[in-house]
């Protein structure tokens, strides 16, 4: 059922046929409202999540879903990719735009796969026997729905020391 969405959600995304659904939310409560559906996953695979969040509520006209599926990526990117350190998600407000991140001390992603991050069915990283397997397709998801949002996205990071996935959302309606 995952892969049969993804592949729908790249398709409504590519095809700009996807809807939508703005709504004024407290960005701060949405983020720990993510976070608490991976505390038991965190737990599991002994990982630190740490907040930088602002001191006042921060209110943005988003999609909640979209922007709900785009932390969720990241978050668990990080923490299949983590195998110990930690997770931080920051947040913090510019005049136009805020500018959200989620950090890990994981495996971090070389210079070559920089180009090819965020293309579609491209996976790095990507261990050989069990354990958590992906599509490819949820970088490519989450750079559409933040293009959606009127946002970039882009990362940081070094081979062995992590990596930084931050994107805009933009104040404006």
């Amino acid at each position: 059922a995952r892969i049969i969405n993804e592949l729908l959600d790249i398709s409504k995304i590519e095809s700009g046929k996807i809807e939508l659904k703005k709504e004024n939310i407290n960005l701060a409560a949405l983020i720990r409202e993510i976070v608490f559906s991976f505390e038991q996953q965190l737990k599991n695979a002994n990982l630190e999540l740490s907040f930088k969040l602002p001191e006042k509520e921060i209110f943005i006209y988003i999609d909640k879903d979209k922007i709900t599926q785009v932390f969720v990526n990241l978050i668990s990117n990080a923490i299949k990719f983590t195998k110990n350190g930690f997770i931080e998600i920051s947040v913090f407000e510019k005049e136009e735009e805020i500018v959200c991140a989620v950090k890990d001390t994981g495996i971090g992603i070389s210079d070559e796969n920089f180009p090819k991050l965020f293309d579609k069915f491209h996976q790095f990283g990507r261990a050989i026997g069990a354990g958590a397997k992906g599509t490819g397709l949820g970088l490519a998801i989450v750079k559409g729905i933040i293009k959606l949002h009127n946002g970039d996205i882009w990362v940081e990071s070094k081979l062995g020391e992590g990596a930084k996935f931050s994107f805009t959302l933009s104040k404006l309606k």
